[in-house]
């Protein structure tokens, strides 16, 4: 991939049809498709072989740390990221980038990778995915409830390749995330502790 942006015509037709690709690539690598919120479904479009979003894409999945740093250099609208990227055959991963409301969800994980194994590499993958849209609904029900301070995000990292990390930030704040190789279910279970409140 070059460091041009890709785009696609944006027609309704192209879009429409997108999903249903995005769909097929995850069944062809017998994985869940994941979960895309109801307001972005439309919006998906084809960015990339095997890549699938809703914003315009300017730079490698793989590369990861830019899209977390630039919630703190400006105003990231929501968006959506999806597919799978990699450098040679020991580096591919699965990346699912989730940016909406109160939640920045990174997740690049390991994927047809031949010195893994993938059973457990495809377990790893269907938790996760599992457990990203579980969080999505938790907090945004955290949110309804006025849990959550208005323009307060959550900012979850789990890489297989980088750092996995989270915390919270507010606007275009610094980040201090603190690092966990768990940093997708610590985020899920602190936001079940505040919704027990």
């Amino acid at each position: 991939m070059t460091e041009e942006t890709i785009t696609d015509p944006a027609n309704d037709a192209v879009q429409g049809k997108a999903i249903e690709s995005a769909k097929a690539v995850f069944s062809g690598e017998s994985l869940r498709f994941p979960f895309v919120p109801d307001a972005m479904i439309g919006l998906i479009r084809p960015l990339g072989d095997r890549i699938f979003g809703t914003r315009d894409l300017n730079m490698e999945l793989y590369a990861l740390d830019p899209f977390v740093t630039e919630l703190e250099q400006r105003a990231v609208d929501d968006y959506l990221l999806m597919g799978f990227d990699g450098h040679g055959i020991s580096s591919q991963a699965l990346h699912y980038f989730l940016v909406c409301g109160p939640l920045a969800l990174f997740l690049q994980l390991t994927w047809a990778n031949p010195f893994a194994d993938e059973a457990t590499s495809r377990r790893r993958i269907e938790g996760a995915l599992g457990l990203a849209e579980s969080l999505f609904f938790d907090i945004t029900t955290a949110v309804e409830k006025g849990s959550i301070s208005p323009g307060q995000r959550l900012v979850v990292v789990e890489s297989d390749f980088s750092t996995s990390r989270w915390g919270w930030t507010q606007g275009t704040a610094p980040l201090a995330l603190e690092e966990d190789p768990s940093a997708l279910f610590v985020a899920h279970m602190k936001i079940r502790e505040i919704l027990s409140q």
